[in-house]
């Protein structure tokens, strides 16, 4: 039984043994050479085998560096501009979380994400410890910010080292991942639609957002493949391509479908198609199926519809069985990428929400003479309000995550005021008792429903024991980080609950209105329709992510943007 638990959850296991490791091992070189926050080391080793994979840890790596060093200049900058005007500084500041959350919540990739959001925390930390020292000079902004370059880095450079020499993961498994995701929505939404007794026009709108959003998700990871040199990326995006084609066909198939629901001839044709879709899935033998497809075709009194629907499927499946047999070196061919969209009314709810945050918890840690709690909040509850910038609905994740938080704080203060002073001096126990601290969340974070909780509970357990050479066993000090991180919890939820998302049908007007400014270009920068599919896939899932059910206007944009693409597609050649 211990085998098959063993066997089943080997992925699990591995992941946090990488994580334990990499705590370990960071913890061990920052106590021998007394850096100032240790803590920051060990963030980034563990948030960094979030996705184990190489090239994504590498990835991420590279961004949270990049980032850093960003923030660490542009934090001394405005510190050594305006040290003796601490209000302008953080003004300053502000101005720059306002341009780092209008790009992060237009990126919609996870690793730069990641990277952007810890790199503006740079900025905040070296802006509000300068502030809070009167006589800070230019030399200590600089001892500041290149300790946290020093730190984040050390965590880097562990985490990819680890990745890389434990039984290192190819970032081809995700690529795999998606493409089989996509490859069961696209089989199952064309099996709705082709049963008599289909779902209703907004399940099959939410049927095409997940195959548009895992379509798009393979975009976004296959950057990554540079840093393992595969060859095979482009095969992945050709397959997720494939699939995209058809959702135009099962578009037109569903209205055809609406007009002539009730001809018997229309009706044979259908089950037939359907009872063909039944018998395919990851399991079969997909060449067998292909010429099974490839015989129906040859019926040429079917309905035309029809016919094209059997002709794209062929396609899609001839380009699935082609991410095994990977018999044509794709490498060298140019392929457009999905580009990235920025709503106004997404750009604008975020930055509202990440700068009340900011300026409500910047108001209470002036106001309780900069108090270290209320700091601790202030970083940790911008840096997921960043995170969850672009995301809808994302109240359920804002809680898992405060949850997290909240179950963390109790377990921490125990461990910090009455187990971590019986180890001072005996660094083995003491990287051990940190580990058993940080258990819980790490095998959280390994599991997908719980992750958030895990994220919390780890992010909740660093920053109140704050592990290093020169701890603070305080009683005073820790309670009141605790409050801090309590009031900041709060706030942050409340600012969520107020603004869950950005408004959903003027999000859908503005989506609509840069696809026409697209329809515009087809002909001029615009002449295929890969160049075309690349160009509006991100605002096509913006319209469909906001659709709202049983709403009319809603409904009415949704058809407009059907409208849009028709247009094109009739201009645009192949």
């Amino acid at each position: 039984m211990l085998k098959d638990f063993i066997y089943k959850n080997q992925n699990n296991i591995l992941q946090c043994f990488r994580i334990f490791l990499a705590v370990n091992i960071v913890l061990y070189i920052s106590v021998c050479l007394d850096l100032y926050k240790p803590m920051w080391a060990v963030i980034g080793a563990v948030f960094l085998q979030l996705r184990p994979e190489a090239g994504f840890v590498i990835e991420k790596a590279l961004c949270l560096i990049i980032a850093t060093l960003t923030g660490a200049i542009i934090g001394s900058a405005i510190v050594v501009y305006f040290i003796p005007y601490p209000l302008l500084a953080i003004l300053s500041l502000m101005f720059f979380l306002i341009i780092c959350s209008v790009i992060l919540t237009g990126i919609n990739h996870s690793n730069f994400i990641y990277g952007l959001a810890l790199g503006n925390i740079t900025a905040i930390l070296v802006v509000f410890y300068s502030v809070s020292d009167q006589n800070i000079t230019a030399t200590g902004v600089f001892n500041i910010a290149s300790a946290r370059v020093t730190e984040i880095g050390l965590g880097c450079i562990t985490a990819c080292l680890i990745s890389f020499l434990i039984k290192p993961q190819s970032v081809k498994n995700i690529y795999k991942k998606h493409s089989n995701q996509v490859f069961l929505a696209t089989i199952k939404h064309l099996n709705t639609l082709t049963n008599i007794h289909t779902a209703d026009e907004f399940s099959i709108n939410t049927s095409t957002k997940e195959i548009i959003e895992t379509t798009v998700a393979l975009h976004n990871d296959s950057s990554a493949n540079i840093y393992e040199t595969l060859n095979d990326k482009n095969h992945y995006i050709l397959f997720s391509n494939s699939a995209l084609a058809m959702l135009k066909l099962i578009k037109d198939y569903s209205k055809y479908k609406d007009k002539n629901i009730s001809e018997d001839h229309f009706i044979y044709y259908s089950d037939l198609l359907n009872s063909h879709l039944k018998t395919i899935s990851l399991g079969t033998n997909i060449k067998d199926k292909i010429k099974d497809l490839k015989i129906s075709l040859k019926d040429y009194s079917q309905p035309i519809i029809i016919r094209n629907i059997y002709l794209a499927l062929i396609k899609f499946l001839i380009a699935y069985t082609n991410l095994d047999a990977n018999k044509k070196n794709l490498k060298g061919i140019s392929l457009p990428k999905i580009k990235n969209y920025h709503n106004p009314a997404i750009i604008c709810t975020a930055t509202i929400r990440t700068i009340s945050i900011f300026i409500i918890c910047t108001l209470l840690w002036m106001l309780s003479k900069g108090n270290a709690g209320l700091l601790v909040a202030l970083i940790i509850m911008l840096v997921l309000s960043q995170l969850f910038a672009g995301i809808p609905k994302s109240t359920i994740l804002v809680r898992n995550v405060l949850v997290g938080v909240f179950i963390s704080a109790p377990i921490a203060i125990i461990i910090k005021l009455f187990l971590m002073p019986q180890v001072l001096g005996f660094v083995e126990l003491f990287l051990v008792l940190f580990s058993l601290s940080l258990s819980i969340g790490v095998i959280c974070l390994t599991i997908t429903k719980f992750q958030m909780h895990g994220f919390g509970y780890c992010l909740g357990i660093i920053f109140i024991i704050q592990p290093d050479n020169h701890m603070n066993f305080d009683i005073i000090n820790s309670i009141s980080i605790c409050i801090g991180l309590l009031i900041g919890g709060c706030v942050f939820y409340a600012i969520y609950n107020l603004l869950p998302n950005s408004p959903n049908i003027l999000t859908q007007k503005l989506a609509i209105k840069a696809l026409y400014n697209d329809l515009k270009k087809v002909g001029k920068t615009i002449n295929t329709k890969d160049q075309f599919t690349a160009t509006v896939a991100k605002k096509v899932l913006c319209v469909y992510k906001y659709e709202l059910p049983n709403n009319d206007m809603s409904k009415n944009y949704v058809d407009e943007m059907h409208g849009i693409l028709n247009k094109a597609n009739k201009y645009l050649k192949r």
